[in-house]
């Protein structure tokens, strides 16, 4: 990077906006924020919403049968290597995509041993993860197109989820 290169970058950064256009452009800003809460910018999700509950049925649906079916295949293969377990067990997915067993169990490491040989298995753990994730996504849309229609909305608990960090350029907001 040469000088006037340089000189450039902090011209546009140090630009100072001519009096009043910070102003409008956040009135601009908050007349937006307004027309998103009536609806008028998110037309799809306003259909997702709609439709979200019927699709969230099916989701869950598909969840129950592939829990079902993820047990009867870990039970038959623990069968065969002659697991009983006496404790419960936790089962994750690492940021890999890699199943991962915890517990306390005697069998802990055995069962670790059948989930890293089983394509299968770890197959249909990320099948739930995702159909899972997706189904809470869903339900999340739903909640809140609920909450803004509501007209007690901002009572909604969904909202208390949302939380800001506000100082200065460092600011965020996240939901927890």
């Amino acid at each position: 990077m040469n000088t006037s290169t340089q000189n450039h970058l902090d011209e546009m950064v140090n630009m100072k906006m001519p009096d009043g256009v910070e102003e409008t452009l956040s009135m601009e800003a908050m007349n937006e924020s307004e027309d998103i809460f009536a609806g008028k910018n998110f037309s799809s999700l306003d259909g997702l919403a709609m439709e979200g509950r019927q699709i969230l049925e099916t989701l869950e649906s598909r969840i129950e049968n592939l829990q079902e079916r993820f047990i009867r295949l870990l039970t038959t293969e623990m069968q065969r290597a002659g697991i009983q377990l006496e404790n419960r067990l936790h089962l994750s997915l690492s940021d890999q995509g890699d199943l991962i067993v915890e517990g306390e169990d005697n069998d802990t490491d055995k069962v670790q041993e059948i989930l890293s040989h089983s394509d299968l298995l770890q197959k249909k753990f990320r099948e739930l993860a995702y159909i899972s994730f997706l189904s809470y996504g869903i339900d999340m849309v739903c909640q809140a197109r609920e909450a803004m229609e509501d007209q007690e909305s901002e009572q909604s608990s969904i909202f208390s989820h949302f939380h800001a960090y506000i100082k200065g350029t460092l600011s965020h907001f996240y939901i927890k």
